[in-house]
This record gives structure tokens, sequence and C-alpha cells, in this order.
């Protein structure tokens, strides 16, 4: 018995069923996966962008300035608050 491919067993198993489902036609077309003789490893042309990480020291100072700034509309709540109570 010969030994199937990823490659192979998409073309014999997976295909058929998602043929039978109406997999073939926008939105959920797999064509490109066909073009790519069944490699499911591609990218999701869909997919967000990926997150793009800041290095630890940018990342400390943009939290710092968000707590400045969150610490400010704080304040200013409390002086609203204070006023409206006075």
């Amino acid at each position: 018995m010969q030994k199937l491919t990823e490659a192979d067993t998409c073309r014999k198993f997976v295909l058929p069923k998602l043929l039978a489902a109406g997999w073939d036609a926008e939105p959920h077309s797999f064509k490109g996966i066909l073009a790519a003789n069944c490699n499911f490893d591609q990218k999701n042309p869909s997919a967000k962008e990926d997150i793009t990480h800041l290095l630890p020291e940018q990342l400390a100072t943009s939290n710092l300035e968000k707590e400045e700034r969150i610490a400010e509309i704080v304040g200013g709540i409390r002086e609203l608050l204070a006023k409206a109570s006075a």
C-alpha cells in the first residue's frame, strides 16, 4: 500500500467533501489552496496584521504616558465632582 502524502490525502478525502458542501464558490473558495498543491501552511490572506511588539523601554514609556493621562482625567473628574457638590 502506497503511503499518502498530506497533499494526496487532501485531494482524495478532503476536496470531494468540500466540493459536495459547496465550498468551491466565493467567499469560501479554496482555489488558492489547490493552486498551492494543497499546502495548508499558507498565511491567511484575510488575517489582520501581526502584532508588532515594542521594546521593553518603549512599552514602559508608553504605559507611563497613559497612566499620567488617566491621572489627569481622574483629577479633572474629581474637580468637577467637587464643584458640583459645593
